[in-house]
């Protein structure tokens, strides 16, 4: 294999792992604005009672 060709490959996969960690942050902040959301509709709701 050429040092070239594995200089490649390494790269795409740190470029990978560097996606999925984006991904997950991204997505427990998604759930996060979410259970937010849910706080707030639920005080809403005390405050309608």
């Amino acid at each position: 294999m050429k040092l070239k060709a594995l200089n490649t490959i390494l790269n795409r996969n740190w470029a990978g792992e560097v996606l999925s960690k984006v991904h997950v942050a991204q997505e427990k902040k998604s759930h996060n604005r979410k259970s937010d959301w849910d706080n707030y509709r639920e005080a809403l709701d005390k405050k309608q009672d």
